[in-house]
């Protein structure tokens, strides 16, 4: 079972600069089209290791600390057949 973490944005631009933002804090993260399931305005979504979720939560939190910039996923399944539940 395929198991990841997503942050989804609504604006690309969020999206970007939080990609910078976990690449200089050597968090490894990979921009991707945000699952239909998901989908917001900008259609981007940052993926992660789920291991890592405690620490790019709180790396987000603080870039963006207005509470609806982005929401968090964790995707649980088959490649191309996921469940997506929210992480508080």
């Amino acid at each position: 079972m395929e198991e990841y973490a997503l942050a989804v944005f609504r604006s690309a631009s969020d999206a970007a600069a939080a990609l910078r933002a976990l690449s200089e804090q050597s968090l490894d993260a990979t921009i991707q089209p945000t699952p239909r399931d998901l989908s917001r305005s900008c259609g981007l979504s940052v993926r992660f290791d789920w291991a890592n979720a405690d620490r790019v939560r709180a790396a987000l939190r603080a870039l963006f600390p207005e509470e609806d910039c982005c929401r968090f996923f964790v995707a649980r399944g088959e490649t191309g057949h996921h469940r997506f539940d929210p992480i508080g």
